[in-house]
């Protein structure tokens, strides 16, 4: 069974944009349904791409890798990455440290590197996590 994996990144505009991502002649591109289900285009940055996890946060709020999670009772946050075929959780201000070079990336128990987040957000640790920002955005 084959599936659509939906993309985010940042078009030329400097705004989120959501959908299928393919390029051209060295031109990147997201393309999204509009309105009517048109289809639409975007140019994008190709170094703010982002894989969706396909899973949700506590507020059914797709979660994207990249995206900065927190965890609502201890306020703690975590950026979601890909490592080693998976997606992962590190802590955020390490990464604020270290970039992406993955010097401490933590499964949904905080420490396991080994776990993937898919199968703990499965089983409801999705109710413990909000997004609240991806890394390419501009803060506020």
């Amino acid at each position: 069974m084959k599936r659509d994996i939906e993309f985010m990144a940042i078009n030329n505009n400097g705004e989120l944009v959501y959908g299928q991502y393919y390029s051209e002649k060295y031109v990147h591109y997201i393309r999204s349904k509009g309105k009517r289900k048109t289809v639409i285009d975007h140019i994008i940055d190709h170094e703010t791409l982002c894989q969706s996890t396909d899973l949700i946060d506590v507020k059914n709020v797709k979660i994207f890798e990249f995206d900065i999670l927190e965890h609502v009772k201890t306020k703690r946050k975590f950026v979601v990455l890909y490592y080693r075929g998976a997606f992962r959780l590190m802590d955020f201000d390490e990464f604020k440290r270290y970039g992406d070079g993955y010097n401490s990336v933590y499964g949904v128990d905080y420490g396991n590197s080994n776990s993937d987040i898919s199968k703990s957000f499965r089983q409801n640790s999705h109710t413990y996590f909000k997004v609240v920002g991806n890394i390419y955005e501009k803060e506020e």
